[in-house]
């Protein structure tokens, strides 16, 4: 199996500790590269395109959304799913994620299950269409 057909995942999180554990649950099968901010995930991406992003929705400088709404103009990046990570709920998020666009929501600390249901049911797909 060539390195191209494992799914790139790029986690971009700002807290080393929550990035840190968002790659040891993925597990294997997976390349994963974790970035500590939007900006340099977003300039990896003008030349790696992930085959999924998971993304703090709250960082300093980029936010989530920020990142979200920058990766549609990066070539080949317009329909990369992009899953919010939270540790806050405020009124409206979850809908306003979703209008924003991202794929899902999973919440800090990530629960191990919910994480490889959310990254089946986005991939799934795109690898279908391919």
């Amino acid at each position: 199996m060539s390195s191209y057909s494992i799914p790139y995942v790029a986690i971009v999180d700002d807290s080393p500790e929550d990035a840190t554990l968002l790659r040891l649950l993925l597990g294997d099968g997976f390349r994963v590269r974790v970035f500590h901010g939007a900006v340099s995930a977003l300039a990896s991406f003008h030349s790696v395109v992930p085959s999924l992003v998971l993304c703090d929705v709250l960082m300093p400088g980029y936010d989530g959304p920020t990142l979200l709404a920058a990766m549609r103009n990066v070539p080949g990046c317009a329909t990369v799913p992009v899953i919010a990570v939270s540790a806050l709920l405020r009124d409206g998020m979850v809908q306003r994620l979703q209008e924003l666009g991202f794929a899902g929501l999973l919440w800090k600390p990530v629960d191990e299950e919910a994480l490889h249901l959310a990254v089946k049911s986005v991939l799934r797909p795109q690898a279908a269409s391919r």
